[in-house]
């Protein structure tokens, strides 16, 4: 469900909501994240109806990109802790992570919802958790100490890949790297 809202500039940003189960054509793909995650071994019953999935070109580039959000209190607490999105981009016959941000689980059916701002930065569209902008920048070898230095897939990010999504309260400006 998308849904508009008043953005920075006078134009309306999209909410975007994270369904629940929401799954589609990529049931195989979240399944073997999930098993790759070893979510399994704290809890045991993890599974499909725990995570949240939108999709939405981000990019521009006329495909879209899988948004998912993980719940259990081992990644966030309603109303304590935010709860990790990642953001993976369909590369020929496979997903790869490509960025993440974290925002508060919505307290409704819905999982979670995120801001998808009218403008975009570095080709990318500016995503906000209400809080802060994450936006899309160039890695470029100056920001050694990005943190996650792996992805959830546990595959090395090294620094100089196409990019990462950095945070700046909303209304400042995104950063050039």
């Amino acid at each position: 469900m998308i849904l508009a809202t008043l953005g920075g500039g006078g134009h309306a940003s999209e909410i975007l909501t994270l369904k629940r189960q929401d799954v589609g054509p990529e049931e195989e793909f979240l399944r073997k994240l999930i098993k790759n995650m070893e979510l399994g071994d704290v809890y045991p019953d993890y599974d499909i109806d725990d995570i949240g999935v939108a999709r939405y070109d981000l990019d521009g580039d006329g495909q879209y990109e899988l948004i998912v959000g993980f719940d259990r209190a081992m990644f966030c607490e309603p109303g304590r802790y935010p709860c990790p999105i990642h953001i993976y981009r369909r590369d020929k016959n496979s997903w790869s992570w490509v960025g993440g941000m974290s925002t508060h689980r919505s307290p409704s059916f819905a999982t979670f919802e995120i801001l998808v701002e009218p403008h975009a930065h570095e080709g990318w569209r500016v995503l906000s958790d209400g809080e802060y902008w994450h936006c899309w920048t160039r890695g470029s070898d100056q920001k050694k100490w990005y943190v996650p230095t792996e992805d959830p897939t546990r595959k090395d990010r090294e620094t100089g890949m196409a990019g990462y999504f950095w945070a700046v309260k909303r209304g400042e400006p995104c950063p050039d790297d």
